[in-house]
Parts: C-alpha cells; structure tokens; sequence
C-alpha cells in the first residue's frame, strides 16, 4: 500500500504539471489570438486548441482534486459525521464513484471507437486524442479513489 502511495504521488505529480501546462499553452492561444484579430488575421486553429486543452485541464483537474478530497459534494456528504461512521461512510462514496467512473470508461472507450475515424476541422487531428480525455480522467479519478479509500482504511489523512 504504501508502494502504491507513492506511485499515487508520482502520477498526481504528473497531473498537476500536465494540467499547468495545458492552462499556459490555453493563455498563450487565447493571447496571440487577441494580438492576431486587433491585426485583422485569424488564427482558425487557435479555439479549437484551447477547446480541447480545456477537456483535458477539466477531466484530469477533476480527477487531481480526488487526490486532496477536494470534491465538494463529497466532501457535504461525510462532514456531517465524525469518527468511524464517516470513514465507513467515505469509503461507501468513494467505492461508488470507482463504480461510476469504470461505467464512464466503459462508455466512453466504445465511443471512441465509433469515431476514431473522424478529424478536428481546423487542426486536422485524429478526434480519438480529443476523446481520450475522458477514459483517461476516469482512470485517474479511479486510482485517486483508490488511495482516499486505502488511507481511510488504514485510519490516515489525506496527503
């Protein structure tokens, strides 16, 4: 478990940079779009780009604030209790949204295959890469997951 942590911490390290890149690489389009239409120029693929970044920085960032419990419908949920009830009470939420997430993964991954032919118009990328974000979040929203309900299983705060 422990081992696991520290993989844990590893991939929310991952995130956290990944998800500030993404957020500087949106700033900079949506800047030198600005700068591009005061010169009467278009840049076509600049909102498309910062689109897609967004799906990232939203489906990643949601699974990041697993790590740190920073849901806050979760978090109304099992304030209301205190010692044993609330851990037991956590781990039953948390236990469910896994359910919920592999659901999404499940959907989404077939999804992705019935429109993995299909290309962004401005970019001209592969739509799959777009899409990916959702499985992908999912997958680190679960093993986020996973670690709230190994620490609260073993009586720990989060990290």
């Amino acid at each position: 478990m422990k081992q696991y942590s520290k993989v844990m911490k590893g991939v929310n390290g991952f995130l956290k940079v990944a998800i500030a890149l993404f957020l500087a690489l949106m700033s900079v389009t949506i800047l030198a779009q600005v700068i591009f239409r005061m010169l009467k120029m278009a840049l076509p693929w600049s909102e498309e780009l910062t689109r897609y970044l967004m799906e990232y920085v939203v489906f990643w960032g949601a699974a990041y604030a697993f790590s740190y419990k920073g849901h806050m419908i979760v978090n109304l949920l099992v304030d209301r209790y205190h010692g044993r009830v609330r851990r037991i009470w956590e781990i039953v939420i948390y236990g469910f949204l896994i359910l919920f997430f592999i659901l999404v993964i499940k959907n989404s991954i077939s999804w992705i295959f019935t429109t993995r032919s299909q290309v962004s118009a401005a970019m001209q990328i592969p739509m799959w890469t777009v899409y990916m974000a959702i499985p992908t979040g999912s997958l680190f929203a679960i093993l986020n997951c996973l670690e709230v309900i190994f620490q609260e299983w073993r009586g720990e705060e989060s990290a």
